[in-house]
């Protein structure tokens, strides 16, 4: 299904009839995204003045067709229940990259298979049940396909990767730093992305995501450790019960409530 949504995704991109090529349109797609998401959930005014500046290229035709492919992008991550690297995904469909920079991008099930062997590290778990977090440093970035794998095996281990994950990554490709930031920004992961050179540390751009600013807040608050709702993102005093929706969910009562509804339903559904 992935496949099929991002093959047509990519057709997309080609709505110009070649006025601009397909690198062109996706890199102000991402852009459009990157600024969307500081203009609007960080409350960046800066960001929403540079926001109009890429729509300003297309023609009213052209925009409305931009917004309605960010609409699409944004939801291509909604659907998915574990961090996945759609960017890549969508990269290699469209057939970029640069090779005489050596831009290549891990595939998804190396970068898995790479981040389970760490994880299976005890020493991991143990930093995590005695800091609350874990910091992953990732020099070369590219569009975050390992961090993400990362997120997901942690996951899997029944860890929430917007408290127990704190990730700093830099890459010197602008593009590369954009898809980065989206994705971690749309799978909520504490994080600080930079478009720099790692080797000079010299740095250009600096963003943070959404979930950093939560991040921060709850190490401050000393509750890194305390177990919150993977729905509603609140601070469980009560009882945790375990999803029967999403695997690993640690819920509050009332969202466990809304689930346990929403089960009923499809089993009802599925009599009538």
């Amino acid at each position: 299904m992935l496949d099929t949504d991002i093959k047509t995704f990519v057709e997309r991109l080609k709505f110009t009839n070649g006025k601009y090529d397909t690198r062109q349109i996706f890199s102000d797609l991402i852009t459009l995204a990157v600024y969307f998401i500081n203009a609007t959930m960080l409350n960046n005014k800066k960001y929403a003045s540079e926001f109009d500046n890429v729509m300003r290229k297309y023609t009213i035709q052209e925009q409305q067709e931009m917004w309605s492919m960010l609409i699409e992008l944004y939801e291509l991550y909604g659907k998915q229940r574990e961090p996945i690297d759609i960017m890549t995904e969508i990269f290699s469909n469209i057939g970029l990259g640069n090779k005489n920079t050596g831009q290549f991008f891990t595939p998804t099930h190396i970068s898995e298979m790479m981040t389970e062997i760490v994880v299976s590290n005890n020493e991991i778990e143990k930093n995590i049940e005695k800091n609350g977090y874990i910091t992953l440093h990732e020099p070369t970035c590219g569009a975050g396909g390992m961090i993400l794998a990362y997120a997901k095996e942690l996951k899997n281990k029944g860890y929430d990767t917007y408290r127990n994950l704190y990730v700093i990554a830099w890459d010197i490709d602008i593009l590369c730093t954009y898809m980065t930031y989206l994705q971690l920004s749309m799978y909520d992961i504490p994080a600080v992305v930079v478009n720099g050179n790692t080797l000079s540390l010299k740095e250009k751009h600096t963003f943070y995501t959404p979930a950093y600013y939560v991040f921060e807040h709850l190490k401050k608050a000393g509750k890194l450790n305390v177990p919150t709702c993977s729905y509603c993102k609140e601070i469980i005093n009560g009882e945790v019960y375990n999803s029967k929706l999403q695997p690993n969910a640690k819920l509050c009562t009332q969202c466990y409530s809304s689930e346990k509804r929403i089960l009923l339903l499809k089993g009802f559904s599925k009599t009538h």
